[in-house]
C-alpha cells in the first residue's frame, strides 16, 4: 500500500517531514509555545507548514467555538471524530501528518527506525491498552469495505494507518519482550482470527454501523464485508514489527513468534479436516502421509483447534471453511514473507535450531494437508517459499 499526498512530497522537498515532525512536538510538549507561533502566523509563513497544520482559528474566551476541537482537523471525516479525540490525538495528528506528506510502500518503512520510535514518544502502555488497540481493533474493519468515494477512502485509511504506525513504535521497540510475545500472538493473531475473522456475524454490531457511517449506507450487511481485505490490511502491521524485531536481531521474541504461528498454522489445517471429516473414511491400507498424520495427531497440543472450532459452530460448514481457509493464509503469509533467519548468525545453534523447526512443522503441515485433499490449498503451500528451504 503506498500513502501519498501531491500537496506535500518529500521527494520534492526532503525537510518537510523533518518540517511535519518538529511541528507535531512541539504541539505535544510545549501547547504555550505552539500558540505563541499560531497568533503569529507562524505557519501561514512557513513553506509547507500551513498544509500540515492549518493556523488555529480566532476565539472568544468563554464562547462556543473555544470548546475542545471535536476530531483532528487533517481526518475530514465526523465520524472517525471519536477515535482521534483522546488523550492520544496529538500522537494521531502526528503519524496522519506524516503518512500524509510522504510517499512510502509499508515495506519502505521498516528501514525508517528512528522516525517509526518516535511516533511512541510519550505513549504509556496504559495509552496504548485504553485507546490505541481497542480503537484499532475496531478502525481496521474499514480495510473491509470501500466506500463510494475514493478520497474518503483515502483520508479514512489514512487513520487507520496512523493508529497501525503508533502499534508498531510501541510494540517493535518496546523492551518488555513477554508483554510484546503476549500481544503479538495471542491479541494480533490468534483473537483476530477466532474473535474477528472466524466469530464476525450480525452481532458485531459496533463494526457494522462503523461500516454503515463510513459507506453512507443502511444495508450494509455481513456479505457485504471482505474478511480477506480485512486480514490484508492487517497484515502489514504484524509483518512490520516482527521485520523490525529482526533488524535487532531480537532472539527471544523471534523465536517464540514463530514457535506459536507454526502451531496455529498446523492447527487450522486440522480445524479445516475436522470440519469435514465425513469425507475422510478410506477402506484402503493407509498412505505415508495418513501414517504420519495419524502419529503426529497423538502428540500434538489441541488447544487451538478446540477454541478454533468453537468459534466456528454459528457458521455453516461452508462459511466455516471459508474463514478458515482465510485465516491459514493469513498466517501462512505471517511465517513466510518474514527473514527469520536474518535475526540468527549463520551456522549458529539458534539459526540450525529455527532451520530444524521449520522443516519439522512443513512436514507436519503438508501431511495434514494431503488428509485434507484441498488441491488449491496444497498448491498454495507448496509454491510459498518456506523460510529454510
Amino acid at each position: 500500500m503506498v500513502f501519498s499526498n501531491p500537496i506535500c512530497q518529500t521527494d520534492d522537498n526532503p525537510g518537510s517531514l523533518d518540517l511535519a515532525l518538529a511541528l507535531s512536538l512541539i504541539k505535544q510538549r510545549n501547547p504555550r509555545l505552539w500558540h505563541k507561533l499560531a497568533s503569529q502566523g507562524f505557519f501561514q509563513e512557513t513553506a509547507g507548514a500551513s498544509e500540515l497544520f492549518p493556523a488555529e482559528r480566532h476565539v472568544v474566551k468563554g464562547s462556543a467555538a473555544n470548546k475542545a476541537d471535536t476530531g483532528i482537523e487533517s481526518i475530514g471525516e465526523s465520524f472517525l471524530y471519536k477515535f482521534t479525540t483522546n488523550n492520544i490525538s496529538s500522537h494521531i495528528e502526528r503519524a496522519t501528518a506524516f503518512l500524509g506528506c510522504n510517499r512510502h510502500t509499508w515495506k519502505c518503512l521498516s528501514s525508517q527506525i528512528s522516525t517509526l520510535e518516535s511516533f511512541g514518544c510519550g505513549l504509556e502502555e496504559s495509552d496504548i491498552a485504553k485507546w490505541v488497540l481497542p480503537n484499532y481493533r475496531l478502525l481496521k474493519w474499514l480495510y473491509a469495505k470501500d466506500p463510494p468515494q475514493l478520497q474518503k477512502r483515502d483520508r479514512a485509511l489514512r487513520t487507520v494507518n496512523s493508529f497501525q504506525l503508533l502499534l508498531i513504535s510501541h510494540y517493535a521497540f518496546s523492551g518488555e519482550r513477554n508483554k510484546v510475545v503476549h500481544v503479538l500472538c495471542q491479541s494480533l493473531i490468534y483473537r483476530f482470527i477466532k474473535d474477528e475473522l472466524i466469530s464476525f456475524g450480525p452481532s458485531k454490531v459496533r463494526v457494522l454501523k462503523l461500516l454503515r457511517d463510513y459507506t453512507d449506507s443502511n444495508v450494509v450487511q455481513v456479505a457485504d464485508v471482505s474478511l480477506f481485505s480485512l486480514s490484508e490490511g492487517h497484515l502489514k502491521l504484524v509483518k512490520l514489527i516482527l521485520n523490525i524485531r529482526i533488524s535487532f536481531q531480537d532472539h527471544e521474541v523471534l523465536s517464540k513468534t514463530l514457535q506459536f504461528l507454526l502451531k496455529l498454522l498446523e492447527s487450522l489445517v486440522v480445524c479445516l479436516i475436522k470440519l469435514n471429516s465425513s469425507r475422510y473414511s478410506p477402506a484402503r491400507k493407509p498412505r505415508a502421509y495418513e501414517i504420519m498424520y495419524k502419529a503426529r495427531s497423538k502428540l500434538m497440543n489441541y488447544q487451538y483447534v478446540t477454541k478454533v472450532l468453537e468459534a466456528c459452530h454459528l457458521l455453516s460448514r461452508k462459511e466455516a471453511t471459508i474463514r478458515l481457509k482465510i485465516s491459514f493464509t493469513f498466517v501462512l503469509k505471517l511465517v513466510t514473507s518474514v527473514e527469520w533467519l536474518n535475526a540468527f548468525d549463520n551456522s549458529g545453534a539458534g539459526q540450525n535450531e529455527l532451520m530444524r523447526t521449520l522443516r519439522e512443522h512443513r512436514t507436519y503441515i503438508i501431511s495434514s494437508l494431503l488428509v485434507l485433499n484441498d488441491s488449491r490449498l496444497i498448491s498454495k503451500f507448496l509454491k510459498t517459499r518456506w523460510p529454510a528451504q
